[in-house]
């Protein structure tokens, strides 16, 4: 694993980049400028939808149009459905989080028709209460049709809480996501691992443990002959990132490095111990209503996955593989949750797995679950139609040969770094140990490719090899709140804190302190 940077790293870093970003502010300001009177020449029929909904946000005037609810508003995920059920002729409401949301380039966007501030879930029960509370307001006062969260993984669980009592209660509000059990048998690592085993799924063998003392004794005691990874079951930003392959060459030493890790194994954060299966990485990402795919697709993946390529054009045997066993796993679910007797044995909602691809065996290995919406809902260039699945239930996939999708915000400043002379990047390299990794060229997950400059990934961009999963003509703002408002804030609300960071995701806002 790299070496953590200090916060003098992390800060300096970060003075670079929001320096960078003031620097090119202007000409992102030009060309958005320069789209939006494009649109008043060619477009006036959206510049009239884009008054009307001024007039709504300021009167407070209710549409009779269908209304969704789309939580999660810092997140490129939302943005994505925010315009496809806007483009669909949804009316479309937008919460975040106060802390994340207030900034958030969703929250610009010409799509949304009013935005509101929650609490965070998981500071408080208070919080918690207020929270629950907000949204019960926010889907009665706006006559909300369809609740879509989009809400980071902290929340997830809270959200399915809330779902089932909208559903018990008799509300007219439709809400896509399963049930609280279905939620934690997903969301929990030791819950899936032992779900998948039921359900008789390909998972990598995996043990949990409370202690340092009883991940050190299976360690070095396993009559196995495999390395295995540790992973917590809580949000741990700054371990997530490490693939320290265990046990290490005494037990003195895998000791020393259990005790070394920010949040150590206990009964309060358990660990689970998983076989490393070496392989290439993918993930997927389904919705799903009464356990029937309604819209699904695979991508290579990594550690912080930057660029998203369809597999169905790269590697489209894993894709049908991936396809097929999200369906297998939602079909011996539901005959499994029946023959119990479970009020609710269909699934609802969205499901997303990590599998890892065993080389030799050609076996996929589901290493995680996500039930919630991936960033890889980017690749649905449709959106009219994306919407559309959710409401008449049609199945869809990513168009054929569907252009990559990466975020200039998180590649341009690597492109940068590599125009400059090898002298300088050779000093430059030791700023940030995780800034700069070396990658290869078949690596379609690289963002940008090694080497490229500038101008070879503006011009990829061009010429539609590649486009940016933010920006879009017809919506230029939120990709300019992206890059030199909202991101900036972030990074340097991390170093006002005084704390550094290991890495940032520009996709879904998050930036893991360290």
């Amino acid at each position: 694993m790299s070496g953590k940077p200090s916060y003098v790293q992390s800060s300096l870093t970060t003075l670079l980049l929001v320096a960078l970003s003031m620097s090119l502010a202007p000409v992102t300001a030009f060309v958005c400028l320069l789209c939006h009177v494009c649109q008043d020449v060619h477009r006036p029929i959206e510049t009239a939808k884009l008054w009307i909904r001024l007039v709504r946000e300021t009167t407070g005037s209710r549409s009779s149009d269908r209304t969704v609810l789309i939580t999660g508003g810092r997140t490129t995920k939302s943005l994505v459905l925010i315009r496809a059920f806007s483009k669909a002729g949804w009316r479309v409401i937008l919460a975040e989080e106060s802390q994340w949301g207030n900034l958030a380039a969703s929250r610009w966007s010409n799509a949304v028709d009013r935005y509101y501030p929650l609490p965070d879930p998981s500071q408080s029960s208070a919080d918690k209460a207020e929270y629950f509370r907000r949204l019960k307001y926010i889907i009665a006062i706006e006559c909300v049709n369809l609740w879509l969260p989009c809400s980071s993984a902290g929340a997830s669980v809270e959200d399915a809480h809330l779902a089932d009592h909208i559903r018990s209660s008799g509300s007219h509000c439709r809400v896509f996501l399963p049930t609280e059990t279905q939620m934690e048998d997903l969301h929990w690592k030791d819950r899936f691992e032992t779900l998948c085993r039921l359900l008789d799924m390909p998972v990598p063998e995996a043990q949990t443990v409370t202690s340092i003392d009883q991940a050190v004794t299976f360690l070095h005691s396993s009559t196995s002959t495999h390395r295995f990874l540790a992973k917590s079951l809580g949000l741990d930003d700054v371990g997530r990132g490490d693939m320290t392959l265990l046990p290490l060459q005494t037990p003195q030493e895998t000791r020393a490095h259990f005790e070394r890790l920010s949040v150590a194994p206990s009964k309060q954060t358990p660990y689970v111990l998983q076989r490393y299966v070496s392989g290439h990485e993918y993930c997927t990402h389904a919705a799903v209503s009464d356990g029937k795919i309604l819209s699904f697709v695979a991508c290579r993946s990594n550690d912080m996955l930057m660029r998203y390529v369809d597999l169905s054009h790269h590697e489209p045997n894993v894709a049908t593989q991936a396809w097929q066993w999200t369906e297998t796993f939602l079909q011996r679910w539901q005959t499994h949750l029946t023959e119990r007797g479970s009020p609710q044995a269909s699934f609802t909602g969205h499901i997303s797995f990590d599998f890892i691809r065993e080389p030799t065996e050609e076996t996929l290995y589901a290493i995680e679950c996500n039930p919630r919406v991936h960033t890889a809902v980017t690749l649905f260039d449709d959106k009219s139609a994306l919407a559309s699945s959710y409401l008449y239930e049609t199945e869809i996939s990513p168009p054929p040969r569907v252009m990559a999708k990466s975020w200039l915000v998180h590649s341009v400043p690597l492109a940068a770094f590599n125009t400059l002379p090898q002298s300088l990047r050779t000093a430059a390299s030791r700023l940030h140990p995780r800034l700069f990794r070396d990658r290869k060229w078949h690596d379609v997950t690289a963002s940008p490719m090694p080497g490229m400059n500038v101008l070879a990934l503006l011009g990829r961009h061009a010429v539609g090899l590649e486009k940016d999963a933010v920006f879009d003509a017809c919506d230029p703002l939120p990709f300019f709140v992206l890059a030199h408002v909202q991101w900036p804030w972030f990074l340097l609300r991390v170093a006002f804190s005084g704390r550094g960071w290991d890495r940032a995701n520009v996709s879904t806002s998050r930036i893991f302190t360290c």
